[in-house]
């Protein structure tokens, strides 16, 4: 092989690297939304009343602002969608819903302090499942505690294994944040986590029936 040619498959392989990563961060992004397609509508309806009308998996009408339990989480922090009579559960124009609005499902218990804006932000139980299921394992998403604000960010390590692994053990794959050597939770894991959980919930009306 010549030396032009070496140097050809060096600029085309340099050329390729970035729509190679292009294409593994898009493959990855449709498993992680696949995967929480309906682990995030379980762990809705495993709230308390239980949301009705129900939420299915499959369907994404009914979901967003026409939903009580889903609207509630996307709920700008500005309004106040528990009562009844205000103006946003009638989209008015006055009430909008932008970019720049911060949702109560980023906030512990769904509940913001106006006084202190950073007060329980980004430890809501439904974003940290959400993290754990994508980032260690979904099983991992059943062993959630959330601290309090002076307690260190929740750890990216699994659960304990119930069985110490033999030599004549299969290993298992390892989780995403071993793989990429996360080490803490990192604000472009919480921002991607937020945008994966708001996405189940802001779908569209009910279909039109004859």
């Amino acid at each position: 092989m010549t030396e032009v040619s070496v140097l050809y498959n060096i600029r085309k392989s340099l050329t390729d690297y970035p729509s190679q990563l292009n294409k593994g961060a898009d493959g990855t992004h449709g498993e992680d939304t696949c995967g929480l397609k309906s682990a995030v509508v379980g762990w809705i309806m495993r709230g308390q009343p239980t949301p009705e009308p129900a939420l299915e998996p499959r369907c994404k009408f009914g979901r967003g602002f026409y939903h009580d339990a889903t609207a509630r989480l996307l709920c700008p922090v500005e309004y106040d969608w528990s009562n009844p009579q205000a103006y946003i559960h009638n989209q008015h124009p006055d009430y909008l819903v932008t970019a720049d609005c911060w949702p109560y499902f980023l906030y512990k218990d769904e509940h913001y302090d106006s006084d202190d804006p950073t007060k329980g932000l980004f430890k809501n139980i439904l974003l940290v499942m959400a993290f754990k299921h994508m980032f260690t394992s979904p099983s991992s998403a059943d062993f959630v505690t959330v601290p309090h604000d002076d307690e260190p960010q929740a750890s990216t390590s699994a659960p304990p294994l119930k069985h110490q692994r033999g030599p004549s053990d299969k290993s298992t794959r390892s989780h995403v944040a071993t793989i990429i050597g996360m080490k803490s939770v990192a604000p472009r894991a919480i921002a991607y986590t937020a945008v994966q959980v708001s996405s189940f919930h802001r779908v569209t009306e009910m279909p039109l029936t004859s």
